[in-house]
């Protein structure tokens, strides 16, 4: 048991010695293997089945830019994202799965943007997979840059034009370089550097860098073409050429002194990766190529280096392109100009055969090759006239050698000849005979033509200038007359041979020799002149105006003198003064004539126009020159304008019509219209000349005058009808009242009687009215002050108006006395007041004012029956519905009313007209639509001291009575019945007569005191006041009571009772008499 013990430890142990000696082989096996992995040049790693990392050696590390601790352990897939999609992963894959070998080559982009190129070998190994890599990253560059240089010199041989070559260029530079931007800059003659041609740079880049010059700018570009490089720089290569990996980088190293020092465009615009390739022919650079992106390390020196030598084909490419165009350009200017000349070259073996290099049968009308080329068809179409002196020179020539060069004409096809000028040599043997002949011959038909054309156009501008009608001269360069022609005699008198080959100054009028002077020097110094006047002394020693046009003589080149012409504008020149002095004298009167003048064209529109039109109008000349005459007529006249307008054009002239013109301010102005046209002296209508005399104050003058003579006319109708009616409401009053005393208060009739009386005291207002109109009433005068009388009636005038009216007045302080009746005035300004009231039914504003006015003569002159002088102006102006001008018009005539038929009789206004009239003054009213009116009264303002106003009183008691002898001289019948009726029932002795000479017989023959008598002052035979005056020799204690129904100038004077005067109007009352008689006899 023990030993079977003993033998399984010894056993045991030695199996455990084996292991422990295997397991340090292997130890030692594998640090054998991981160290031969450590040491192979090929990348290694070791991917388990599970797709872990395994193992990777250093050059692994490298190839997979990233430590082996970032790898070990972890998953191939989660290491290279998107790996899984790849054709690399495919061959990978497939050898792990399948367990076979896989190669392959493939360009790796890893995380940091870096490129690179691999071989791969794959192996299955028990763990998983093997892969060794090996770089070939140079070995690709190398293959990369002999393919694109054997491409590039493809291009550069292809035979494609210029423009296609740099095309072609760029496409494979950025195949190549793979960057964004590529162009190509050539130099031109200028020092300029254009981008012929580019891809990927922006249009602003283009625009700020193409205009690089190298005689102005400074950059690295210039630096290339100029090749001043410095290769011990680290950004110049040996070949000439600039490149940059890292622009920003670059710059932050440097100072701002010496990034002033170059532009630096390419990085502003954020261009990383800069490469400036110079393309040349050997020494000689022709331009660049520029490569630019914005990613860096995109042009390494080795890409350089490939892009120096694409440089190198394109800049043969380019001469040799150059080379080519100019050889074709030269052989097509020769071609052209073999093809375009008249020369042929000839040779002749001085026997019969003649070769021609040229068009010699285009040139002689023939078809190619037709012309026979043999000497003797040359010689024959020689002109027989040319033809012995050409064969002799050609003699002579072979024989003497003499020069051979002659003109002669050639026969050409159609039997017309040609010039030619022929040269030729012959060529001698050793012995000097002539074997061969050569030359040229020269067509000159057309010089010969210029020639001949010239000889004529001499001979023409000789009889031309022998013939002038002018003066045509030269000067020489110093002023000496070297030529005149036979004109100048004519005109100036003197012989040619006076003046040729002497200054031509003393022949100038003293004045206008400085002139002449200078005019001559610019002349010589090229400067062109207008056309001048000079005065030119005649032999009869009168100066003529001459009209001068000078120019300068030059020959080849160079100044020879003047050539000059003048014009005797003698008559002409007092013409023009005479018609300028004609125009000025119109020009003044058109300006100056006080009617409106226009100047108009055949076409309607205002050429010109004087200042009268322009004040009158208040336009600018400016404003209507070239508008249609039309622009000034008011439009309302439209169709009166056409009229005219017709009129004008079939008869020419237009004379004294009336038609309305409108200012520039709406104003019209009534004109009388006269045109005219102005003709040419062919007759053609010239323009037309229009006056227009204002007439506008004329028809208002006219216009005023006819109102007043209407209203004077109306006011004459009223006065007889109100005479009349007086009478009969004297009659109806009377007895009225006589009847009305006589019966009981209770009786039935008193009514009708009271209601007769009634109807007879308005009809008696409407006569008085009437009678205020026409100007018949009597105005008994006072001196009075208006400011005064206004404020008397402020509250008279508040109750009238009523609340809703506001009254303002307006008084001026040291207003002028009138001399008014004052009770008449009272009525005006309150008929006016009412008048105002009745135009404002809403309410609004009256205003009265006073003012101290003076009407002078232009006043006057616009106002019918306004006498110039001193007045005091009474203005009431309301803010009310106003009046269109019909109504304004009519609005004084009597019975004219705008108002109901129940609400006014058409007088206010036509009372007051009377009223004003008759006291002196005069009235104006103005009124627009919406505008208000106002009524403007002007009394003559007097220096006489105030009067006092005496208010009537009530009367007290019943009435007076009386026992004197009254005799009563009345015509109408009833009316004395009334008066004898009423004075006989107050106790008088009353005597009557119907006329003057009963009267006067009565009181002859009446024995006893006659006290008063009362007459009627309008009578048919013998008016009161002649009756009165011729008793009062008979009866001079008898006093005198006129009545009347309207004034005459018997006892008034312009409505102004006589002082001293008994009156009393009719139609009157029985009160009325009573009264008044009593009064009368009481003085």
């Amino acid at each position: 048991m023990a030993d079977s013990l003993d033998e399984s430890f010894q056993s045991m142990g030695i199996e455990i010695v084996e292991r422990k000696r295997v397991e340090e082989a292997l130890r030692e096996s594998e640090a054998r293997y991981r160290h031969t992995l450590d040491a192979m040049l090929e990348g290694c790693q070791i991917i388990g089945l599970d797709w872990r990392y395994l193992y990777l050696n250093d050059i692994a590390d490298r190839h997979n830019r990233r430590p082996k601790e970032e790898l070990l352990g972890k998953k191939y897939m989660d290491m290279w994202p998107g790996i899984e999609s790849t054709q690399v992963f495919s061959v990978i894959r497939r050898s792990m799965e399948e367990r076979v070998p896989q190669s392959m080559e493939n360009e790796f982009i890893f995380p940091d943007g870096s490129k690179g190129w691999f071989e791969l070998r794959i192996y299955p190994v028990p763990e998983g997979i093997v892969i060794l890599s090996i770089d070939i990253s140079e070995r690709k560059r190398a293959e990369e840059a002999l393919q694109a240089s054997y491409r590039f010199l493809q291009i550069a041989y292809s035979g494609a034009e210029i423009s296609s070559l740099f095309e072609e260029f760029i496409k494979e530079i950025k195949n190549y370089t793979g960057c964004a931007a590529v162009g190509i800059r050539i130099l031109d003659e200028e020092g300029n550097i254009p981008y012929q041609t580019y891809k990927g740079f922006s249009q602003s880049f283009f625009e700020l860098e193409s205009p690089l010059s190298i005689k102005t700018d400074q950059c690295m570009c210039i630096n290339v073409i100029k090749g001043d490089v410095d290769p011990k720089l680290p950004f110049y290569t040996a070949g000439g050429s600039f490149y940059m990996n890292g622009t920003t980088r670059f710059l932050a190293t440097v100072s701002e002194e010496e990034k002033g020092q170059t532009r630096n465009v390419c990085n502003q615009v954020g261009y990383e990766s800069v490469a400036l390739v110079p393309i040349r022919m050997k020494d000689r650079v022709l331009g660049l190529i520029h490569v630019a992106d914005v990613r860096e390390d995109m042009v390494p020196l080795n890409i350089v280096e490939v892009l120096e030598k694409a440089g190198m084909q394109l800049g043969t490419a380019i001469l040799r392109k150059q080379a080519e165009e100019a050889l074709r350009e030269n052989e097509e200017r020769f071609r052209l100009a073999a093809e375009s000349s008249t020369d042929l070259i000839y040779e002749w073996d001085t026997k019969e055969h003649v070769d021609w290099f040229g068009k010699i049968d285009e040139l002689l009308g023939y078809a190619p090759n037709e012309f026979p080329r043999t000497f003797e068809a040359w010689a024959s179409s020689v002109h027989p006239n040319d033809r012995d002196r050409v064969m002799a020179a050609v003699k002579n020539h072979l024989e003497k050698s003499v020069p051979f060069d002659i003109e002669y004409r050639v026969r050409k096809k159609d039997e017309t000849y040609n010039y030619w000028w022929a040269r030729g040599t012959g060529v001698r043997d050793e012995k000097g005979s002539p074997y061969r002949w050569v030359g040229a011959v020269t067509d000159i038909t057309e010089r010969k033509r210029a020639e001949q054309a010239l000889f004529d156009s001499e001979q023409r501008y000789r009889n031309l200038v022998d013939n002038a009608p002018d003066v045509i001269f030269t000067l020489a360069p110093d002023g000496t007359v070297t030529s005149l022609n036979p004109a100048f005699e004519r005109i100036t008198g003197w012989p040619r041979s006076e003046w040729l080959h002497k200054q031509f100054t003393p022949i100038l009028h003293p004045d206008d020799l400085s002139r002449g002077l200078e005019l001559f020097q610019r002349v010589l110094r090229g400067e062109k002149t207008a056309t001048f006047q000079l005065r030119v002394l005649s032999k009869s020693a009168d100066y003529l105006v001459g009209e001068f046009m000078v120019t300068p003589q030059t020959q080849s080149g160079s100044l020879i003198g003047i050539l000059g012409i003048a014009r005797d504008v003698t008559n002409r020149k007092k013409a023009e003064d005479d018609l300028r002095a004609s125009e000025e004298r119109f020009h003044q009167f058109f300006e100056n004539e006080p009617t409106y003048c226009y100047m108009i064209s055949k076409d309607g529109e205002i050429l010109d126009v004087n200042r009268s039109a322009l004040e009158a109008l208040g336009y600018e000349k400016e404003e209507l020159k070239g508008k249609p005459v039309a622009t000034i007529y008011a439009p309302e006249v439209g169709e009166r304008v056409k009229e005219l307008i017709k009129k004008w054009k079939e008869t020419g002239r237009l004379e004294n019509e009336e038609i309305v013109v409108v200012t520039k301010d709406g104003t019209r102005r009534t004109i009388l219209l006269s045109t005219s046209m102005v003709r040419g002296p062919d007759g053609d209508i010239l323009h037309s000349i229009s006056t227009q005399r204002d007439i506008t104050e004329l028809r208002n003058t006219e216009e005023q005058l006819r109102q007043s003579q209407k209203m004077e006319a109306i006011g004459r109708l009223a006065g007889g009808v109100a005479h009349d009616f007086n009478n009969l409401l004297t009659i109806i009053k009377g007895n009225s009242q006589l009847s009305l005393m006589d019966l009981e208060k209770n009786n039935p009739l008193r009514e009708n009687l009271e209601g007769v009386l009634r109807a007879s005291d308005r009809a008696s207002d409407l006569i008085r009215q009437l009678l205020a109109f026409s100007r018949r009433q009597i105005l008994e005068m006072k001196v009075l002050d208006l400011n005064s009388l206004l404020m008397d009636l402020d509250k008279m005038l508040h109750r009238l108006i009523g609340e809703d009216i506001e009254l303002v007045t307006l008084l001026t302080k040291d207003l002028g006395r009138v001399k008014v009746d004052s009770g008449q005035i009272e009525q005006v300004i309150l008929n006016l007041a009412v008048n105002s009231r009745d135009a404002m039914p809403s309410g609004g504003s009256l205003t009265i004012e006073t003012a101290n006015a003076e009407l002078d003569e232009e006043y006057a002159r616009r106002h019918v029956a306004v006498i110039p002088g001193r007045y005091v102006m009474l203005s009431v102006s309301d803010t009310g519905a106003g009046m269109t001008p019909e109504v304004r018009d009519k609005v004084f005539e009597p019975f004219f009313t705008t108002k109901e038929s129940s609400k006014g009789t058409g007088l206010g206004l036509s009372t007051v007209y009377g009223i004003v009239k008759q006291s002196g003054g005069n009235i104006w009213v103005y009124s627009e639509p919406g505008k208000g009116t106002t009524f403007k009264i002007y009394l003559p303002r007097v220096d006489e001291p105030l009067g006092e106003v005496v208010r009537e009183k009530a009367a007290e008691g019943g009435l007076p009575r009386g026992s004197e002898t009254i005799l009563i001289v009345e015509d109408d019948e009833d009316v004395r019945e009334v008066a004898v009726r009423i004075l006989k029932m107050q106790g008088y002795r009353v005597l009557e007569t119907s006329q003057g000479s009963d009267a006067l017989h009565q009181c002859g023959h009446e024995a006893g005191p006659i006290h008063l008598m009362v007459t009627d002052v309008v009578m048919p035979e013998m008016n009161g006041p002649e009756l009165a005056k011729r008793l009062s020799p008979l009866r001079p204690e008898m006093k005198v009571l006129y009545i009347s129904g309207y004034t005459d100038n018997a006892i008034v004077h312009h409505g102004v009772l006589e002082k001293g005067v008994n009156y009393i109007q009719k139609p009157f009352t029985v009160e009325g008499l009573a009264r008044k008689v009593r009064e009368v006899l009481d003085r």
